[in-house]
C-alpha cells in the first residue's frame, strides 16, 4: 500500500543523486523547477554523452516513479520503467542508474580513460596534426561555420551602421498619456493576437499597468506585440515598416525639410487624405487639399464587432456638432458630401453618452462613502477633485449612445413601455454593498458583495429593452455591479506622476460595510457635465418600481 510513504524532500532527492555520482563514474547534471517536473537528472559518461538517461522526478517522487529517457544506454526505457514502478514508494535512482550502466565503474572508467588518451594524444600534437584527428567532413562544417559567422558579422556592422534607432511602442505609449498636444481618444493601437492576426483597437480600452498585476478580467497585451498606433486613419508608428512620426527617430533629412511633424499631422489631418486608413511620411507631413474620394462607401462601418450604423438623423447631428450649417441634408444632395460629414464624427459614434443605472440615495451609504474619501484626501489633498460628490453616487446597468433628441426621447419611452417585465424580472433583495475595490489601479469603488439573486438576469432584460427600440448599448466589459467613490483624472495623474492611487492610502477601509440600496428605480441620465436642481445627473428618464406589501413579502422562485 502506498500509503504509509511519504513524498521525498527536495534534500533527500539530492543525497540520493550524490550517492550515485559516488557510485558510478558519470557526469550529472541536476536541474530544478522545470515545468511541471521537481528535477530533471541527467547521467551520462564523463566523456561519452552517446551513453546517457535522462530521469524526471515529480514533487511526489516516490510515490510516482520517475519519467525515464534513454540514448545509447544499455537497459530499455521499458525496463528502466518496469524497475521504477516495482520501486515504487522507495529511493530508486540508485537501482535505475546501476540498471542503466550494468558495467558499473570499471566500464565506465574504461571509456572516460580511452576518450582521456585519445584528446591528450590531440591536445599534444602540433596543430598541423591536430586536423589529422577531423573527418573531412568535419573540417567542411568548420570551415562554413567560420565563414558564415563572418558573412553574418558584416551584414550586422553594415545595417547597424545605416539604421537610425528607433524609438520603441513603450516611448510611444507614454508620448500619448502625458501629451496633451495628442489626443488619446483619438489614437488606435494594432498589435498581434496570437490566434487572430493583427487586431486593432481604441486606445483608451487597454490597461497600461504591469501585466503582473492585473485580474482576469483587464485587457492587457504585451508591449512587444504592438505592431502599429494610428491617428484615426493615419498610421503614426509601425515597427514594421520603421516608421516613426511621433518623435521623428527615423526621419531622414528629407523628411525634416518636409516638416514631418506629429502636431502637423494632427492640425492638417482630414480622413479624405487616408482613404485606406495607411499614411506614407511624405503624406503624414502634407497640407495638400486633394478632393474627397468619390467612391460609394457603406452606411456600415465594424470596429471590433462594435457595429455602428449611421442613418440620416445621426448624420444630420454629426454635421451640426462639426460646425455645419445645421440644416438637414435634403434627399437630393450629393452622396459624397453626406459621406464625408459622417468621417468626421464617427469614431464618436463609438463612445456613450448616456447611461443607466440605480441610484444610491440611502443616507447610510452615502455617510460611509463620505468617510472613505474624507480618509484618503486628508493623507493626499490632491485626490479631493476626484471623488464622486455624494449626491452622484450610483450604480451603472448599461452605457448608450444616443445621438439625437428622439433617440433619447425613444430610450425613455421604450424603459416606461416595460416597466412591468422589468419589475418581474427584478431582484428582491436590495444591493448590499460591503469592502473595496479598485478598477485598473484608478477607480476606487464599493463591491456590491454578495449580487442580488437575479441581477445579471435584469440587466441583460433591461438591456433587451433598450435594443428592441432599436437603440445601441455600448458593453465595453463585463458587467460587474459596484458604486464609483474615486476615480483619478489626467492633471491629478500629471501632478502626481502616477495614474493609479496607493493602495495604502484605503487600506484601512478594505472591509468596511456601507449599508443597503433598494432596487426600487432605474435612471437614465446623461454623461455632460450638467447636473440637476438635486446635484444628480440630468435624468431625462426613470422607471420606478413599487411593490406591494404582499409582492415584497412573496418568496422568490429563482
Amino acid at each position: 500500500s502506498l500509503s504509509s510513504f511519504e513524498p521525498h524532500t527536495k534534500q533527500q532527492v539530492l543525497e540520493e543523486i550524490s550517492a550515485i555520482t559516488e557510485q558510478l563514474s558519470v557526469r550529472c547534471r541536476v536541474i530544478d523547477n522545470v515545468g511541471s517536473f521537481q528535477f530533471v537528472v541527467s547521467l551520462a559518461c564523463d566523456r561519452s554523452p552517446q551513453l546517457a538517461v535522462k530521469l524526471q522526478l515529480t514533487d511526489q517522487y516516490p510515490l510516482e516513479p520517475p519519467c525515464v529517457s534513454v540514448r545509447s544506454a544499455p537497459a530499455t526505457e521499458a525496463e528502466l520503467a518496469a524497475l521504477a514502478n516495482s520501486l515504487r514508494g522507495r529511493a530508486m535512482l540508485q537501482q535505475l542508474a546501476a540498471a542503466a550502466f550494468p558495467a558499473g565503474t570499471a566500464a565506465l572508467s574504461a571509456v572516460n580513460e580511452a576518450a582521456e588518451v585519445s584528446n591528450s594524444k590531440q591536445a599534444a600534437a602540433p596543430p598541423s596534426r591536430q586536423r589529422r584527428y577531423e573527418s573531412a567532413r568535419t573540417k567542411r562544417r568548420r570551415r562554413a561555420a567560420a565563414a558564415a559567422a563572418a558573412d553574418e558579422s558584416k551584414q550586422a556592422a553594415s545595417f547597424k551602421a545605416k539604421l537610425k534607432p528607433m524609438k520603441t511602442a513603450d516611448d510611444v505609449l507614454k508620448r500619448i498619456q502625458w501629451d496633451e498636444g495628442i489626443p488619446a481618444q483619438d489614437i488606435f493601437i494594432g498589435y498581434l493576437d496570437r490566434f487572430k492576426g493583427v487586431v486593432e483597437k481604441q486606445f483608451d480600452e487597454f490597461s497600461w499597468e504591469d501585466i503582473a498585476s492585473v485580474d482576469y478580467y483587464t485587457f492587457v497585451i504585451p508591449r512587444h506585440r504592438i505592431c502599429y498606433f494610428k491617428y484615426r486613419r493615419a498610421v503614426i508608428w509601425d515597427k514594421r515598416r520603421r516608421l516613426d512620426l511621433v518623435f521623428g527617430s527615423t526621419a531622414t533629412a528629407d523628411d525634416v525639410a518636409e516638416g514631418a511633424d506629429i502636431y502637423k499631422l494632427i492640425a492638417n489631418y482630414r480622413d479624405e487624405d487616408y482613404p485606406d486608413g495607411e499614411a506614407s511620411m511624405a503624406s503624414a507631413a502634407s497640407s495638400s487639399n486633394s478632393e474627397a474620394d468619390e467612391s460609394d462607401e457603406s452606411d456600415e462601418s465594424d470596429d471590433d464587432g462594435v457595429q455602428v450604423r449611421l442613418d440620416r438623423r445621426i448624420v444630420e447631428s454629426a454635421a451640426q456638432r462639426c460646425g455645419d450649417d445645421g440644416d438637414s441634408l435634403s434627399e437630393g444632395e450629393d452622396q459624397a458630401q453626406l459621406s464625408g460629414t459622417a468621417k468626421v464624427y464617427w469614431r464618436d459614434l463609438l463612445r456613450p453618452n448616456f447611461f443607466v443605472c440605480v441610484r444610491v440615495v440611502d443616507p447610510a451609504v452615502a455617510s460611509a462613502a463620505a468617510a472613505v474619501q474624507a480618509s484618503i484626501v486628508r493623507q493626499q489633498p490632491a485626490f479631493a477633485s476626484c471623488c464622486i460628490p455624494p449626491e452622484m453616487l450610483h450604480c451603472t446597468l448599461a452605457t448608450l449612445r444616443l445621438d439625437s433628441a428622439e433617440q433619447v426621447s425613444a430610450c425613455s419611452a421604450a424603459l416606461s413601455a416595460a416597466r412591468s417585465e422589468l419589475l418581474a424580472s427584478l431582484p428582491r433583495e436590495p444591493l448590499r454593498l460591503r469592502g473595496l475595490g479598485c478598477f485598473f489601479g484608478r477607480v476606487l469603488h464599493a463591491r456590491v458583495d454578495p449580487a442580488p439573486a437575479g441581477l445579471t438576469d435584469f440587466v441583460d432584460h433591461l438591456q433587451a429593452v433598450i435594443r428592441a427600440a432599436g437603440l445601441q448599448v455600448l458593453e465595453t466589459h463585463e458587467f460587474v455591479p459596484h458604486v464609483t467613490l474615486l476615480k483619478t483624472s489626467r492633471p491629478v495623474s500629471r501632478q502626481l506622476g502616477s495614474r493609479l492611487i496607493p493602495p495604502r492610502l484605503y487600506a484601512g477601509s478594505e472591509g468596511v460595510d456601507f449599508g443597503e440600496q433598494p432596487l426600487d428605480a432605474v435612471y437614465l441620465c446623461s454623461m455632460e457635465k450638467a447636473r440637476g436642481p438635486d446635484g444628480f445627473y440630468v435624468a431625462p428618464g426613470c422607471v420606478q418600481f413599487v411593490r406591494t406589501v404582499l409582492e415584497q413579502a412573496a418568496p422568490s422562485h429563482d
